[in-house]
């Protein structure tokens, strides 16, 4: 068995009395922050929304290039096939035409 020998000193021995209440406080606050379960799944709750806002704004960014891309596509093989018929200007009239009545619809 171990014996503790108290400090002789009255001051030497108030300094480890605060310091051992110190880490005392601390251990105590960091099992309380274990046992506070509401403000830990609230905490993992704002987490995750922060990953989903996350990763849908990737995803959102992937659609609007894919779309550009795929509408550039279609633009060229629209001229294509225009430039097939022998009228250069056929698809810009068509799609004149299309605009002015998806307007029209509105």
């Amino acid at each position: 068995m171990t014996t503790i020998s108290a400090p002789a000193d009255p001051d030497q021995l108030r300094a480890e009395i605060a310091a051992t209440r110190a880490a005392l406080g601390a251990t105590v606050e960091a099992f309380a922050a274990k046992a506070d379960l509401k403000t830990r799944a609230a905490d993992a709750a704002t987490d995750l929304a922060h990953r989903i806002r996350a990763r849908t704004a990737v995803a959102a960014d992937r659609v609007r290039e894919q779309a550009t891309t795929a509408a550039v596509a279609t633009a060229h093989q629209a001229r294509t096939v225009s430039a097939a018929v022998g009228d250069p200007h056929r698809w810009q009239r068509l799609r004149r035409r299309s605009r002015s009545r998806s307007s029209a619809v509105r």
